[in-house]
């Protein structure tokens, strides 16, 4: 799928494991003082996803906006999580490199999340995501998820709430 500088791919890429790792500990080091012990629980959360995707990639696979051989934003889903596969598909790991960000790469990457969740027949999906992001709130209502619950207070450095938003399929 192509959009305006970037194209959408589902599958593992190059760059795209780095790529997301250092995106997500360079924003929330900075933005939130998660600190080093938040960088390696993603990496090694992210490296195990990426095995399970090797073994099923109809349950777990990454969805990478590349622009110029870059990746400039990814996320993956995840179906078959150790002890959530009840659960359903969890967007995990979301991002957008900052040169990126406000020119469609989330849009684009999510909606094509929920084509590979509706395409490989999953019938929930949720994803969490930090209190007061508005921008992605109206994403994931036009899509067509709810926000279930607020979550209480993680911390992996500072305090941060978290949402829960939830699809189901309509039958």
């Amino acid at each position: 799928m192509s959009n305006a500088g970037f194209t959408v791919t589902v599958g593992w890429q190059s760059d795209s494991i780095e790529k997301l790792i250092s995106l997500h500990a360079r924003h929330y080091i900075d933005q939130h003082k998660f600190g080093r012990s938040f960088e390696s629980a993603v990496e090694n959360d992210l490296k195990n996803a990426m095995a399970r995707s090797s073994q099923e990639p109809h349950k777990c696979n990454i969805i990478s906006a590349i622009a110029h051989c870059e990746t400039v934003g990814a996320v993956v889903i995840d179906g078959n999580e150790p002890g959530r596969e009840a659960l359903g598909a969890r967007f995990r790991w979301l991002f957008v490199a900052p040169s990126h960000e406000r020119l469609g790469v989330a849009p684009a990457i999510i909606k094509a999340g929920m084509e590979f969740v509706k395409l490989n027949e999953f019938n929930t999906a949720y994803l969490t995501t930090y209190q007061g992001k508005n921008a992605a709130r109206s994403l994931f209502l036009s899509l067509g998820f709810e926000q279930s619950k607020l979550v209480e207070p993680q911390t992996i450095g500072a305090s941060v709430d978290e949402e829960v938003w939830v699809w189901s399929r309509q039958f």
